[in-house]
């Protein structure tokens, strides 16, 4: 497979995944969602970095997200925010 064909298969697994996690049914109960936020860049990543740090992560932990965030396209940053998002309700529900 070429380079472009790679990236777009990666993508369309990130929504994929994005989508799956959005129609998943106990996202409403969860502390944490993405789920109709403002869909700006940093938007996002305000609401991540948020969320992160009332559930206890590092500023160390915090800026490797942003890091990891930045460091490609919009649809890497939804990928790596859906995953953080999980973490921290992951971490809220461990901590109750």
């Amino acid at each position: 497979m070429k380079k472009s064909e790679i990236d777009f298969v990666n993508k369309l697994k990130c929504v994929i995944f994005v989508l799956e996690k959005q129609n998943n049914s106990t996202m409403a109960r969860r502390k944490y969602n993405l789920v109709g936020i403002d869909g700006n860049a940093f938007s996002v990543m305000g609401y991540v970095r948020t969320a992160m740090r009332e559930s206890g992560y590092t500023r160390t932990e915090i800026q490797e997200y942003t890091n990891d965030a930045m460091s490609s396209d919009y649809n890497h940053l939804l990928c790596v925010s859906v995953e953080m998002i999980e973490n921290c309700n992951n971490r809220n529900k461990k901590s109750k």
